[in-house]
Order: C-alpha cells, then sequence, then structure tokens
C-alpha cells in the first residue's frame, strides 16, 4: 500500500491505532467497486468467495461485535469491524473483477513482494541493522519499541518506511491470497 496520508477520527496514538486510512489499494478499490457490482447484478460475480470463507469472516465480525458492545471505548473497537468490513469488500471486488487465467501471475508477483519483503524485516531484525530501511525515503533505522513490561522489540519495516506500512502490506495481501 502507498499511503496518501489521509486519516479519519484520528486518534493521538491509543493503542498504536491511527484511524480510518485511505490508501492508493482504498482508491483503487473504489474504481473497481461499480466494475464488481455491474457485475453481480447481471450474476456472474454471485459466488466470487468461497462459503467456508464467507462464514469465517462472519465469525470474526460476530466476535468484533460483542468486544465492540463491552468495549470502554466503542469508538476505537468500532476500527476493528471497519477493518474486516474493508478486507472483506477489498476481497469480494478482487474476486469478482480478476479471472482465474491472471491468477498466476497475480500471486506470482504479490508472493514475490511478500517474500522480498519479509526477508528484509527478517534480516533487519536478526541483525539489528537498518538493511534497506530509508531506500525508499522515511525513517533511516529499525523502529525500537520500549513495552511496558520493560522488553524492548525491534519493528521491522522491511523496504517500507515504517512499521505500519508494512503491515498494511502484509494485511491488504491477504484478501488478494484468499480471493
Amino acid at each position: 500500500t502507498v499511503p496518501v496520508d489521509k486519516y479519519f477520527d484520528y486518534q493521538p496514538h491509543v493503542g498504536g491505532w491511527p484511524g480510518l486510512r485511505v490508501s492508493v489499494a482504498d482508491l483503487t478499490l473504489l474504481v473497481l467497486l461499480p466494475v464488481a457490482c455491474t457485475s453481480w447484478l447481471i450474476g456472474q460475480g454471485r459466488r466470487a468467495l468461497p462459503g467456508v470463507f464467507l462464514g469465517l469472516i462472519a465469525l470474526q465480525l460476530v466476535l468484533y461485535a460483542f468486544s465492540w458492545m463491552h468495549s470502554p471505548r466503542r469508538d476505537l473497537s468500532f476500527f476493528e469491524i471497519v477493518s474486516a468490513l474493508h478486507s472483506l469488500l477489498l476481497c469480494w471486488v478482487v474476486a469478482t473483477v480478476f479471472r482465474r487465467r491472471v491468477l498466476d501471475g497475480i500471486l506470482l508477483a504479490l508472493a514475490s513482494q511478500v517474500l522480498v519483503h519479509s526477508a528484509v524485516a527478517g534480516l533487519q531484525v536478526a541483525t539489528g541493522r537498518a538493511i534497506g530501511a530509508g531506500l525508499f525515503g522515511g525513517r533511516e533505522q529499525v523502529l525500537n519499541e520500549g513495552l511496558t513490561s520493560g522488553v524492548s522489540l525491534l519493528r521491522p519495516s522491511g523496504l517500507f518506511v515504517h512499521p505500519i506500512v508494512f503491515a498494511d502490506f502484509l494485511f491488504l495481501s491477504l484478501p488478494l491470497v484468499a480471493a
């Protein structure tokens, strides 16, 4: 994901969640959404996602709903529900719009990207050095985060500018593979 750096309902570092983030992947989703909806209306996209997958997402949403109902900060716990629905929508659009004949190339490119970034992140953790950090802008060091327990952990970012952007990339890769 390439961040557009637009946040809605920003919370100043509450549990590490910055708010609802809009990225280039979301803008692509918005462009493809009318195509996917049209495909669904004419009957082409109705079985895009396996029932088992939809069942698992439904169970996850039930769990998030219970968490939301009992949360002292409902505004923050609502982000979990939005994230799950965003992932489901992204997965459905990709499964509806892209045909199986291009799937091999998409999965190969995606798997290659995940392997490269994950290998660099693994090297960052193993060596404690900023291997590849700052290559595409951003910080030139691996983020070192101190936990309340007193333990200090490295948060690798691969070749991305920040660990959260790396996490966004991994998060958005999973629906493509599932689709």
